[in-house]
């Protein structure tokens, strides 16, 4: 690929990402993708602009788009932990960033609801998302790597199961 290609390449994957916040498609998915295709620098570049962008895109629409809709179709059980944060702010956004057992599109959505500033959340969600978003983008830069080799194990495999298979085939009618 030449470099025009890269950068469009680039600029279609932000904007995938970014729709795949909004459409609730987990940003792993992205993140992994972005480090197989772009490498680890970039992908993590990407990852994380792509990341920061979505959240506050699906955070918006939530808070100025679908407030009610929302409000409705949110489990009972994570409405609640979030309306915790208006004692707590970005401490809470930290929290469900770091412990990530609450799916981001869901927190995206869900702090949306909330009365937190949109500066405080975008930079809480981009600050204590850095490091899923890194060993994210590093497993697919390994995950690359990995199946590059795996590939070229392939060749090798029929050969080293002959023997083992031939032998099952000759010894299983003895048996009998």
């Amino acid at each position: 690929l030449d470099e025009l290609d890269i950068r469009l390449a680039a600029l279609f994957f932000f904007f995938a990402f970014v729709l795949g916040s909004i459409l609730l498609i987990p940003a792993a998915v992205f993140a992994i993708a972005a480090g197989a295709i772009f490498g680890l620098f970039w992908g993590y570049l990407l990852t994380m602009a792509g990341f920061t962008c979505g959240a506050l895109c699906t955070f918006l629409v939530s808070r100025y788009l679908a407030r009610e809709f929302v409000g409705r179709h949110l489990p009972g059980k994570i409405l609640t932990v979030i309306n915790s944060i208006h004692q707590h702010g970005w401490k809470l956004v930290a929290t469900l960033r770091l412990l990530g057992i609450i799916p981001a599109a869901l927190i995206h959505y869900a702090l949306g609801l909330t009365r937190i500033g949109i500066w405080e959340y975008t930079w809480a969600s981009c600050v204590f998302t850095l490091p899923i978003g890194l060993v994210l983008t590093y497993a697919g830069t390994a995950g690359k790597e990995f199946m590059k080799v795996a590939t070229s194990l392939l060749w090798y495999c029929p050969s080293l199961l002959l023997p083992p298979l031939l032998s099952l085939f000759l010894y299983s009618d003895a048996a009998t």
